[in-house]
């Protein structure tokens, strides 16, 4: 049986048994996104098809430290219920797995990583610089050396520390927060990006450090998200002291009529 779950409370409890796999999933339970958004629930697997203030495209969230292979089987039963089109983070294998449901555009390998070692931050540079609105046209032109798709929209200003470090007036390397949570003590760093011809001089590492630093009064669990093929990146975070805790799928899938 699934349940379609209104109680936010459950899932409060179940995401806060493995904050750091579920930081995304708990900022999500936060208004305006909880009232947006619809979950369901079967046993330890949940699906939550999110809805995020000023971004239009249906993002699913269906990450499980719990029962994955319970959550790709709850995909497989809401096809009828989800979007024809949407972007989902979720175990492993998803879009091998649901692919006699839906058709894959895209997918992705990745690994959450949670900063476990906070003794292990660079000490403060003073070339990182605080980023905010008048800075949002500089922040998409370099993101936009990374991937036409950047995840970033200027409400992300708003949302935790955004920084950066300019090179003769350029910025050249960034970073900021995805969400975070006051309520739940958690927060996630994204959009850390360095200029293709900055890169191996400790830029980004600056950058996360900083941001890392802000957060500490606000955030006792503080959590990334790396490609597995980014070896470069993954070995940057681990020496600021960030852990793997999970590796997990991004697709974008379209359900077969």
């Amino acid at each position: 049986m699934i349940d379609r779950c209104v109680d936010r409370h459950d899932l409060i409890e179940l995401f806060g048994r493995d904050r750091g796999a579920h930081v995304y999933a708990l900022a999500d339970l936060e208004e305006p996104c909880w009232s947006m958004s619809r979950w369901w629930r079967r046993g330890d697997a949940a699906v939550g098809e999110v809805r995020l203030p000023g971004v239009t495209d249906a993002l699913v969230y269906a990450v499980s430290s719990a029962d994955p292979d319970g959550t790709v089987a709850l995909l497989a039963d809401l096809a009828d219920e989800l979007p024809q089109r949407f972007v989902i983070t979720g175990p492993t294998g998803l879009a091998r797995r649901l692919s006699t449901r839906y058709d894959a555009a895209w997918s992705g390998h990745f690994v959450k990583m949670r900063w476990t070692d906070r003794s292990r931050l660079l000490e403060p540079d003073g070339r990182v610089l605080s980023l905010g609105a008048d800075d949002i046209t500089d922040i998409s032109d370099l993101l936009s050396e990374q991937s036409d798709d950047a995840f970033f929209h200027a409400g992300l200003l708003d949302v935790g520390p955004f920084v950066g470090i300019r090179d003769d007036g350029r910025l050249v390397a960034v970073g900021g927060v995805h969400v975070m949570s006051r309520e739940f003590g958690v927060a996630a760093i994204g959009n850390v990006f360095t200029a293709r011809s900055m890169r191996g001089r400790g830029l980004a590492r600056a950058v996360v450090s900083e941001i890392c630093r802000r957060l500490v009064p606000v955030a006792d669990v503080v959590a990334l998200n790396v490609s597995v093929a980014n070896a470069s990146a993954r070995y940057a975070y681990e020496q600021l002291g960030f852990a793997p805790i999970m590796e997990y799928d991004e697709a974008e899938l379209s359900r077969r009529r």
